[in-house]
């Protein structure tokens, strides 16, 4: 899927009806409190188990990065922990996410306050303790901005940017905790620059990011809101998608076709101070038809999610008479509903959305009071339940793809998942014998890609012929014939 066309950029405007303060989202759960906090990040891993982790001030120039889980969906939270265990300096900016084998990785910008001197650094948590950090952005101080991904072969991305190197994005990987690649970057050989927001995995292991981006000569409010991917091992161009200034927001999602969902925060004109406004566009299998502006007059701090059913989120802070509210819209089929979530005077700032077992997560800094120039916030956690409209007979998964079949070196089992199921995977030959057992255990809802590499369960190949590939989840047995050529 790449995209070399840039789309006419056309503001579109539309009618979206409004509604009184939401019933719809769970009373917020308290995660931390006390002092300045900042920058929250969450995974959820396989068993269900919520990850959190933030920046925490300790004083002037001086920054920790904190961590706390659940293990009830977000109900309950353990006390804060240290992670960083700096005695000094301040570290920022934390991004979290775990493997299929639950090993924790957070990466965050070490000596912040020394932007010529910043380093990017990762911690990894093995189920027992967390280890050193890892120097990432290896002999390249000024580096900031860190982001990870991780994709379904456990394969993990550490994305920054450096102003020293020319204002460059710069990534490295590890497969398996196989220790880390040689530094690349996706974009080079002229002096523009480039800010990746965000990363996501498709179910093909290929890479979306959402950013920002400026040509040679222009400032950062030239920033106009980018997309660009990673498919087959190839980065493709940029395709700008805003036209003014952008800096807010920048998330990105993607449907079940892998199509990607990308919203941000834009000046919509060049009054003093200037309006803004909430965008959001989706690409639609073939172009970026031109984006919609779902709110203007200043929203900001915008984050997107997409369920399973295709209805997109979208959540942002926006001002109102008495101070802020708290927005989250929607869109099913073709029509976008506003919500208002919570309100207050000081606002709601870094949301971050996650779909998981047919609810909407939303982690959020809520500014509680203002003393002269000092903020307090507190980290919470909202959730929202999403209407499930799935008969009885697909309750369970939404399809089941099997490919290349024939085969030669490996196939591919891709399937999504609607609830927390007890899954089973096995290859038999066609005397009804038990040949491999590719899962046993328990997923939870999403989307899923699993290999068979033609090996019994000793490791040693099989010869060609027909293979039946059972597919078990909850009460129901999916069986499907593939073939090993060799």
């Amino acid at each position: 899927m790449k995209f070399d066309k840039f789309p006419i950029l056309i503001i579109c405007f539309s009618i979206i009806p409004m509604i009184s303060l939401s019933q719809s989202w769970d009373q917020p759960v308290n995660i931390y409190s006390g002092g300045y906090n900042t920058s929250p990040d969450f995974c959820i891993d396989s068993c269900g188990i919520i990850h959190c982790v933030w920046e925490h001030k300790i004083g002037v120039n001086y920054r920790k990065i904190y961590y706390s889980r659940s293990l009830d969906m977000g109900s309950t939270w353990s006390d804060a922990k240290d992670i960083s265990l700096n005695t000094n300096l301040w570290v920022s900016d934390p991004h979290i996410v775990s493997d299929t084998t639950k090993n924790l990785f957070v990466s965050y910008d070490f000596n912040t306050g020394s932007p010529n001197s910043m380093l990017v650094l990762i911690k990894k948590f093995d189920g027992i303790q967390w280890g050193n950090p890892d120097t990432i952005s290896t002999d390249m101080p000024g580096s900031m901005n860190n982001r990870l991904v991780i994709d379904y072969d456990n394969k993990l991305y550490c994305f920054w940017s450096n102003g020293i190197e020319g204002g460059k994005i710069f990534y490295r990987y590890m497969i398996n905790n196989n220790g880390w690649s040689e530094i690349f970057k996706p974009f080079s050989g002229n002096d523009d620059h480039y800010f990746l927001s965000k990363a996501v995995v498709d179910i093909q292991n290929n890479l979306h990011c959402s950013g920002a981006h400026h040509y040679a000569g222009q400032s950062s409010y030239d920033d106009r809101a980018i997309y660009f991917n990673y498919i087959n091992g190839a980065w493709s161009d940029f395709i700008e998608l805003s036209n003014n200034t952008t800096w807010d927001g920048l998330d990105i999602a993607l449907d079940s076709k892998s199509f990607p969902s990308i919203t941000w925060g834009q000046r919509t004109s060049t009054l003093i101070p200037p309006n803004h406004g909430t965008f959001v566009a989706s690409y639609d299998g073939s172009n970026w038809p031109p984006p919609l502006m779902l709110v203007e007059d200043h929203p900001e701090e915008q984050a997107i999610a997409i369920d399973i059913f295709n209805n997109i989120y979208i959540v942002d802070n926006e001002k109102n008479d008495t101070g802020y509210q708290q927005v989250c819209y929607k869109k099913a089929n073709v029509n976008w509903v506003k919500e208002v979530v919570d309100q207050n005077n000081f606002g709601y700032y870094c949301h971050k959305l996650i779909v998981k077992n047919n609810e909407l997560y939303m982690l959020f800094i809520k500014v509680d009071t203002l003393i002269q120039s000092s903020s307090f916030t507190s980290i919470q956690l909202r959730k929202c339940k999403i209407p499930t409209n799935i008969n009885k007979k697909n309750r369970y998964y939404s399809f089941l793809n099997i490919s290349p079949n024939p085969f030669g070196d490996k196939i591919q089992i891709q399937f999504k998942t609607y609830s927390f199921e007890y899954i089973n995977i096995r290859i038999y030959n066609q005397n009804s014998q038990l040949i491999n057992t590719l899962f046993d255990g328990y997923k939870t809802p999403g989307s899923y890609c699993i290999y068979w590499d033609g090996t019994d369960h000793s490791g040693k190949e099989v010869s060609s012929g027909l293979y039946l590939l059972q597919f078990k989840i909850g009460s129901i047995v999916d069986t499907r014939e593939i073939i090993q050529t060799q």
